[in-house]
């Protein structure tokens, strides 16, 4: 059982994230599988959607659909395609509040 909302696998993807993703049709590991995505997250629901995602295949494909998400996010907000050096930097923050001009971090 998994009580913590960790980042799992090369991409260090969330728990709750990689279900957000599959709840909002961006990537399902396996779409013949009715248990996902889980309506609640339990400490069981955790534990079998990180079977899921200790798979390096689901891992890089739910950080892909992870990228597509911010991306669709922030292009209301900037022109990304005059922007690319910041996706990074998205990346790692995710859905914060957008900024006028938002840079890239130095660590990325």
């Amino acid at each position: 059982m998994l009580g913590a909302n960790v980042s799992v696998g090369i991409a260090q993807i969330k728990i709750e994230t990689a279900n957000d993703l599959t709840k909002k049709d961006f990537y399902n590991p396996n779409p013949d599988d009715k248990k996902l995505p889980f309506k609640r997250m339990s400490s069981d629901n955790r534990s079998y959607l990180y079977s899921y995602l200790v798979k390096p295949k689901h891992n890089i494909s739910f950080a892909g659909a992870f990228i597509r998400h911010v991306i669709d996010f922030w292009s209301s907000h900037i022109d990304l395609n005059e922007r690319l050096e910041i996706i990074a930097t998205l990346y790692h923050i995710g859905y914060g509040i957008p900024k006028k001009n938002p840079e890239s971090d130095k660590r990325v």
